[in-house]
């Protein structure tokens, strides 16, 4: 399938070549590559709970640091434009971070692309920066494309000395089928 044409401006006969723009917003977070293969919405969830809804491992306990992957599957990448996290109790009766939650989080992440084995800040950061809540996503300012048959791995630190609490952390984002035409 042939590419996008780029449009050519220029004074005096000499062609000056202009940036391609993507025909729509939701294009302009995809890599150009992939504009013109199927793509759908989707979320992997990663769950440190007791009682697993999705993956992951236990709750946190209090001062404790855990990890956990979730693998992505191998028929398609998978571009990461949001991160929604909630933040209860491990009886998941008392809201800790989340919409309505006055609070901070409490918990340090360290985000890796577990294919490469690349985290995708420097040091741990705040939870409360990099994830927002189910009413209010938070979008990562460059989206981030994991390949097929990567992961996406997560190291959480509970900063609270006295209590565990359990994590579900939602990635949001849209599956690309780099094989399959739109």
């Amino acid at each position: 399938m042939p590419g996008p044409v780029q449009r050519m401006r220029g004074q005096g006969g000499v062609a000056t070549p202009q940036p391609l723009l993507a025909p729509n917003w939701f294009l302009g977070l995809v890599p150009r590559q992939y504009w013109n293969v199927k793509k759908e919405p989707y979320i992997y969830e990663l769950d440190f709970s007791t009682t697993p809804l999705g993956n992951g491992g236990p709750s946190i306990a209090a001062n404790a640091t855990v990890s956990a992957t979730v693998q992505v599957q191998q028929d398609s990448h998978f571009l990461c434009t949001q991160i929604v996290a909630l933040v209860t109790t491990t009886d998941n009766l008392t809201l800790v971070y989340g919409n309505g939650a006055t609070g901070p989080s409490q918990k340090l992440i360290t985000v890796v692309d577990a294919g490469p084995n690349q985290p995708v800040s420097n040091v741990a950061i705040p939870l409360d920066n990099i994830a927002g809540s189910g009413q209010q996503p938070s979008w990562l300012g460059l989206p981030k494309l994991f390949e097929k048959g990567g992961g996406i791995g997560v190291t959480l630190q509970n900063l609270n000395t006295t209590t565990a609490h359990t994590v579900r952390l939602s990635f949001w984002g849209i599956r690309i089928y780099w094989d399959k035409g739109a």
